[in-house]
């Protein structure tokens, strides 16, 4: 598989979310938006590390409960299998602490709140999350990317301009 749109789905939603960072400040219901794009970010940039490599199935980032092999697996599960021997190898897979994978699943559960409704998160901890989801980003397409990073350059460039620019964005926030 091409990962060439994934990524630009990866930035792009990286982009929206930078947006809402640099106004979390002044308006906290940017946490939620925040929190949207860079949900979207993951999702794309898990399915770049699950079907990039040579040996991928495709099925890799199905939906085993789908029948008919045509949805996408929940970024959940995708998460489980980035850190499985099963799917990836070190470096590429995604060695981190369960802390980390419970903070990335707790962005995601904001993120479904938010979608059906407003929801009462502490920013800290959002924040918290959020870096934690950028930490996995990072790891799959930056620093141990499964596909062959050099036609997209430019593009990854992109990725960790944004990614820099969010950090920066909540460290100021405490």
């Amino acid at each position: 598989m091409n990962p060439t749109a994934y990524l630009q789905k990866v930035r792009r939603s990286l982009s929206f979310s930078s947006e809402h960072a640099a106004q979390i400040a002044d308006d906290a219901d940017h946490w939620d938006w925040l929190a949207i794009g860079l949900v979207m970010a993951l999702q794309a940039s898990l399915v770049v590390a699950l079907t990039g490599y040579e040996t991928a199935n495709p099925s890799d980032v199905l939906d085993p409960s789908d029948a008919a092999g045509e949805k996408q697996a929940p970024v959940a599960l995708m998460l489980r299998r980035v850190r499985s021997a099963d799917y990836l190898n070190p470096p590429e897979r995604l060695d981190l602490p369960v802390s980390a994978s419970k903070g990335a699943q707790k962005l995601l559960a904001h993120r479904n709140a938010v979608m059906h409704g407003p929801t009462d998160v502490a920013p800290p901890e959002t924040a918290r999350h959020a870096g934690h989801t950028l930490n996995i980003i990072e790891h799959l397409l930056l620093l141990h990317p499964a596909f062959d990073s050099a036609p997209h350059t430019i593009e990854l460039t992109h990725i960790g301009d944004h990614i820099d620019h969010i950090r920066r964005h909540l460290d100021a926030l405490g």
